[in-house]
């Protein structure tokens, strides 16, 4: 599933204008591939296949709902923002995913107090959350959403490996729609 660095470095610039993005070349001497960004599917994206052991894809969130760091991993993130409080959402298998979860009293509210269709959408939040790391190879993978960037990111340093355009091609419309849904969630509505 994963490709030789030449290899790589050559199909990412294809990949990138395939899909309609920009490829910015990298620096080969760091282990860096380069990067593809730009808009897709009215999302700001940007793609980071391959930096050393580490691969992302980051979505630019249309939602502005003000400071928030919600993540799948512990963090000793302390908020420089005394309006960010640490919350507890109302389905529990999101407190067990999300290990770090600061929001400003607004979006916290919406977690803690959930009606149905919020519920769904959380549950689904979830439910990509558990699948994402198993898509990017099984590896040790994470979800935050910080601000308005929502990060899908996977680290393995016994296993440094870069995504090939295929598998990027492949799990891309389910990380955009990750993407849709957490916008949603964070709307409100």
């Amino acid at each position: 599933m994963f490709n030789t660095k030449e290899k790589a470095i050559k199909e990412l610039p294809l990949l990138a204008e395939e899909l309609g993005l920009k490829y910015i070349p990298g620096d080969t001497f760091m282990r860096d591939f380069g990067k593809i960004q730009g808009i897709y599917e009215d999302y700001q994206l940007e793609i980071d296949p391959h930096t050393g052991d580490h691969k992302r894809f980051m979505f630019t969130l249309k939602n502005k709902t003000g400071p928030c760091r919600i993540c799948s991993f512990s963090s000793p993130y302390n908020p420089l923002n005394d309006n960010l409080k640490t919350f507890d959402c109302a389905y529990a298998p999101f407190n067990r995913y999300f290990k770090t979860r600061y929001a400003n009293d607004k979006l916290a509210e919406l977690f803690e107090k959930p009606d149905s269709d919020f519920r769904m959408m959380v549950r689904m939040i979830v439910k990509w959350g558990w699948w994402i790391p198993g898509a990017l190879e099984k590896q040790d993978g994470s979800m935050c959403i910080e601000d308005n960037k929502l990060c899908f990111s996977e680290t393995n340093p016994k296993k440094p490996a870069v995504l090939t355009a295929k598998k990027i091609k492949q799990i891309l419309p389910q990380l955009h729609l990750a993407a849709m849904t957490v916008d949603k969630i964070l709307s409100g509505d």
